[in-house]
């Protein structure tokens, strides 16, 4: 946790959050810290939307969560505490890879 005091969630994984934010949300998602649980991010694109991203950060892994039309896509980056910008911005894309690739086996 003293990790995440130094350098918040928000602020340790911006990349990945920009990026998923441009893949999913058009740029247009709002994100929001989980105020009694600093490891915790969300990201919604609006109050009427029903995608929501949840990011969680614990010993080194994030989990990214995609809650969509009731359904829950998740994945695990292992090995992020001290990674350059550019492995955080592969996270982001695969992520988002395989979120749209998720979604449309929904539709």
């Amino acid at each position: 946790m003293d990790e995440l005091k130094q350098q918040p969630i928000e602020e340790k994984f911006a990349t990945v959050m920009s990026t998923i934010n441009q893949g999913l949300f058009n740029g247009d998602g709002t994100l929001s810290v989980n105020e009694t649980k600093p490891r915790e991010a969300f990201m919604t694109e609006n109050a009427d939307n029903d995608r929501k991203v949840i990011y969680r950060y614990n010993r080194g892994s994030l989990t990214i969560k995609l809650l969509y039309m009731g359904k829950t896509f998740k994945r695990r980056f292992h090995h992020l505490r001290n990674v350059s910008i550019m492995k955080k911005q592969e996270c982001g894309l695969v992520f988002v890879k395989d979120a749209q690739a998720w979604m449309v086996t929904l539709a």
